[in-house]
């Protein structure tokens, strides 16, 4: 009968340790927006981007922001369910035009990577940052991707360094305050001992490249993977 009972234990411990095992985030990368034709793989349309969030939403998913995924690598991961983390990459000026009206419908958080040798709409992020949700929360962040959008693991450390703090005191200028959060040009760097060492200590508490891959209590906050969305991804497949 003791044995019966230490199986039945054994038993329940293995079913609770099934419903509980961690789950993981996945952040997905944007590029362009268009309302229309789809001119490079890195374009997705309006009606791509309206159901990809459909999609998001009829999930059993957290649509969480760039810093609550930071903030749980930092302090212990815990998700209570998978997450998704919305990025978007060159600071485009669909941006605004589209992904900004269509994110607020969904009430759905984004991170916009921004390179500070464009700054020329950087007023729309401003307006994008200010902006609160009904239960006054804000919903979008801006980031840094770096200076000139150039391969980063071929600069040396005063080019880098370079990148950086011209990068970090523009945004500083604009925004108010520096960028938290770093996503290499083209993932470029990213395994690199000189980027990953010279980023942090500029000031950046994440770097992001744009490997596929999850993001779980395993992972490094200055090696962050990402899955690019092209024109011809299938959102179901990306999230399962």
């Amino acid at each position: 009968m003791r044995y019966f009972f230490i199986l039945l234990l054994l038993l329940f411990l293995s079913s609770c340790s099934m419903f509980n095992e961690p789950y993981s985030a996945k952040i997905l990368i944007y590029h362009k927006i268009t309302d229309g034709e789809e001119e490079t793989v890195y374009c997705r349309s309006i009606d791509k981007f309206r159901d990809d969030l459909d999609f998001l939403e009829s999930q059993n998913l957290d649509i969480i922001t760039y810093d609550q995924l930071i903030d749980k690598l930092e302090n212990g991961f815990y998700l209570e369910r998978p997450a998704v983390v919305i990025a978007f990459d060159d600071g485009i000026s669909s941006d605004y035009e589209y992904a900004y009206p269509i994110l607020k419908e969904y009430d759905f958080p984004a991170i916009f990577f921004l390179l500070s040798s464009r700054q020329g709409n950087w007023s729309n992020y401003v307006e994008m940052i200010s902006y609160r949700n009904l239960d006054g929360e804000p919903l979008f962040s801006v980031g840094s991707h770096s200076y000139t959008h150039i391969m980063h693991g071929f600069l040396n450390e005063v080019e880098l360094l370079s990148q950086f703090s011209h990068s970090r005191e523009a945004m500083k200028d604009t925004f108010g305050v520096y960028p938290d959060h770093l996503a290499l040009p083209f993932g470029n760097g990213l395994s690199s001992r000189s980027v990953t060492e010279t980023a942090l200590s500029s000031g950046f508490r994440s770097i992001r490249g744009v490997s596929p891959g999850l993001i779980n209590n395993n992972s490094d906050a200055a090696h962050l993977d990402a899955k690019l969305i092209y024109s011809y991804t299938d959102i179901k497949d990306v999230i399962h």
